[in-house]
């Protein structure tokens, strides 16, 4: 307390105002740093949950020995657009549907960001209503454990977890990269 009053002496000494005036003077400087502080807290706040809904971390469900589901991570949680990029280039190969059954599927989803996700089911609704009305086959890009593929059918079915392709061939959803009509 006693070194507040010194300072509160000194600065009303110094800079020759008023005791009124140097309390106006403190209280001015302090609603500007708040608004200050209010809005680096804002800008951190979006900053973050940007950041958050950029970026996913996947588990993998399993059960350990005694029969427990334990959950471990499966694929980093760190990952850019840049390689969803790099997924997009890379060589695809060209595969028959009724070969889909015998691949094995990764247990994350291919896509990271919310927003690839969302196209992704737009396009798939779309694609399914040309299969059904007008049978007319689309190219589904899609991933599994070892490389990139591509076929060319006609979708009849989606529900939020597997698409259902003509001949009764099952695709998990998480697996697609695109869809091209």
């Amino acid at each position: 307390i006693g070194l507040t009053i010194s300072i509160t002496v000194l600065s009303v000494i110094l800079l020759h105002i008023s005791l009124l005036q140097f309390e106006i003077f403190i209280l001015d400087f302090t609603a500007h740093h708040y608004f200050l502080i209010a809005f680096a807290s804002t800008l951190a706040t979006m900053f973050c949950l940007k950041g958050y809904l950029n970026t996913r971390l996947y588990f993998k469900t399993t059960k350990n020995v005694s029969g427990n589901l334990t959950k471990s991570v499966s694929k980093s949680n760190f990952k850019t657009s840049d390689t969803f990029t790099s997924s997009i280039k890379e060589r695809t190969i060209l595969i028959d549907k009724e070969k889909i059954n015998t691949l094995i599927f990764p247990s994350y989803d291919v896509l990271d960001r919310i927003d690839e996700i969302e196209s992704r089911e737009k396009e798939l609704k779309k694609a399914m209503t040309l299969g059904n009305i007008y049978k007319q086959k689309v190219k589904i890009v899609f991933r599994d454990i070892n490389s990139q593929k591509t076929t060319e059918t006609t979708i009849w079915n989606a529900d939020s977890g597997h698409v259902t392709l003509k001949g009764g061939v099952i695709l998990p959803l998480k697996s697609i990269i695109r869809i091209e009509i």
